[in-house]
């Protein structure tokens, strides 16, 4: 696909899209390095944040044959690369210069190891990623989701479903703050988010991550008197964590029924 057109249609800001037609990269260079030495390719990448937007997006632009061709649509791949959009996003907002530091994670998408479906991004995995889950599943799909809109129910189910039929796999993991069980504190029973936690059935707790103050507050900061008041969700949990406690992540499943 051309790069501009690809650049349109994952939402790109126009600035963005200026700085990465005007920066020159060898593209067989890169995709000989992807296919070859990933972990160079990562760790070069993550150096240069500016560069890794460039790269990342005209490799991007060069993958969207893979997606009809393993009967997946056009907006899957639209979808999938949105991500780009995401962190670039992220990335200015933190630093005000355009450029990506998820490099990992966006690789995944590259080496066509996380899709997008709908609403949620899925990784297929061989085996079980943790001791924990139920050993009665061999293969899992584990579940992401994008910063980028509402947890609507329906969305979620539609999302799910539409992996199910993909992947033919109907057991799901996810590792996030979004299971937190501190969230049901901090947030109404009606909240989208608790609705998506009640999917999952949680194996296991990990109090000092601290994923949740991350996306929560826009950063992390040594005192949580720090953290910003802008919304309800910043205020509660700028209270819980003055208060001693911890959010956290946590590890869950769940079996979608045929």
């Amino acid at each position: 696909m051309n790069l501009s057109t690809m650049l349109t249609l994952v939402n790109m800001p126009p600035q963005a899209q200026e700085q990465i037609r005007n920066q020159k990269i060898s593209f067989s260079q890169w995709q000989h390095c992807l296919t070859n030495s990933p972990k160079q390719f990562i760790a070069q990448l993550l150096a240069d944040p500016a560069l890794a937007l460039t790269v990342l997006s005209r490799l991007a632009a060069e993958d969207d044959a893979y997606f009809p061709a393993h009967g997946l649509s056009q907006q899957v791949y639209i979808d999938s690369y949105r991500d780009l959009t995401i962190w670039a996003e992220d990335h200015h907002a933190k630093t005000g210069v355009w450029g990506i530091t998820e490099v990992p994670w966006l690789t995944l998408t590259l080496q066509h190891k996380l899709f997008r479906l709908g609403r949620l991004q899925f990784e297929p995995l061989p085996s079980s990623p943790d001791p924990r889950l139920p050993q009665a599943a061999e293969n899992w799909l584990n579940v992401h989701i994008p910063a980028d809109g509402p947890l609507l129910a329906a969305d979620c189910d539609a999302s799910f479903q539409r992996a199910q039929a993909y992947f033919h796999q109907r057991w799901f993991c996810c590792h996030s703050w979004l299971l937190a069980p501190a969230l049901q504190q901090l947030l109404p029973a009606t909240s989208h988010i608790i609705q998506f936690q009640e999917r999952f059935s949680n194996v296991a707790f990990f109090p000092d991550d601290r994923q949740a103050e991350e996306r929560i507050f826009g950063g992390l900061r040594d005192d949580p008197g720090q953290y910003p008041t802008h919304t309800e969700l910043q205020r509660t949990a700028r209270r819980y964590l003055l208060s001693g406690q911890k959010i956290g992540t946590a590890l869950g499943f769940f079996h979608l029924p045929a």
